[in-house]
């Protein structure tokens, strides 16, 4: 039901590039009208490049600014430093306690109504910062079989290996284990995620060492080992096949997410806010 500004934008641009720049550019501002500075600027930027281009530079522009509202909004509300947000919510949703609504129906909301981002984060009051390097998330659910010893898997991130990890958590005993790894990818987020199973081994009729990766999670956003556009790229093989959970052969498992995974960014609530 609720879904990502980034997800919903990239439907609507997709559909609107088939009619020509002219109806991108209407269709996109109408959609996402409290964000129209935001979308003429990178639009202004990618002329000239390839519609894809376009599309995955403005979506994840929008991603980031929703980001940065759906935690100023998120903090204001546990503080009680709402003034100006509960009386929106009492004149359009009387019958709404915002304090209890989820991330997807806060974003939901965020989406629908640019107006309520502008009272949670007024524009230019946050900027993407990680100083420790550390505030993005990944995490692999994984489990493995083993066999001689337990499968290894290589994390790496926008080509570059960031972990190798054990995985002992028993798929045979019905285990899953989360394994998080953090870094600091930019304000867009990793536009690669990448598995790479790198000891298999197996002996005819003796046991086979096998790696499972149910999903991955990037900054909050899941996507699962079988969705769409993720493959397989099996080393011995020297082929390619559809992402699957099960890595039974030496090779990488391939998330290609783009512009779908924009850094969370925590804003500070403004102090002359804070005595309200």
């Amino acid at each position: 039901m609720w879904t990502r500004s980034g997800q919903i934008f990239l439907a609507v641009a997709s559909a609107s590039l088939l009619g020509g720049c002219n109806a991108f550019t209407s269709v996109a501002q109408e959609r996402i009208s409290g964000y129209a500075s935001v979308f003429e600027t990178k639009f202004e930027e990618t002329v000239g490049k390839t519609t894809d281009k376009v599309v995955a530079t403005v979506s994840s522009a929008i991603g980031s600014v929703l980001n940065r509202q759906l935690h100023a909004l998120k903090n204001k509300l546990a503080t009680s430093v709402s003034g100006a947000i509960t009386d929106w919510f009492d004149e359009h949703l009387p019958a709404v306690n915002p304090e209890t609504l989820t991330d997807e129906e806060l974003e939901a909301l965020l989406v629908e109504h640019p107006e309520l981002g502008k009272l949670a984060l007024p524009e230019g009051s946050c900027d993407y910062s990680c100083p420790e390097g550390d505030c993005q998330e990944i995490i692999i659910r994984a489990a493995g079989e083993n066999y001689s010893g337990w499968p290894k898997m290589r994390v790496l991130v926008n080509g570059k290996r960031i972990a190798t990890q054990t995985v002992e958590a028993n798929r045979a005993a019905g285990e899953m284990e989360d394994y998080v790894f953090t870094g600091d990818w930019g304000e867009a987020g990793p536009d690669e995620v990448k598995v790479f199973y790198i000891n298999d081994y197996a002996r005819e009729g003796k046991g086979d060492r096998n790696l499972f990766v149910d999903w991955i999670q990037v900054n909050g956003i899941r996507f699962q080992s079988n969705a769409d556009g993720v493959t397989y790229e099996r080393t011995n093989e020297g082929d390619t096949i559809e992402g699957q959970a099960l890595m039974g052969w030496k090779g990488t498992l391939i998330f290609p997410i783009e512009g779908q995974a924009p850094a969370p960014v925590v804003c500070e609530v403004p102090e002359e806010e804070s005595t309200i």
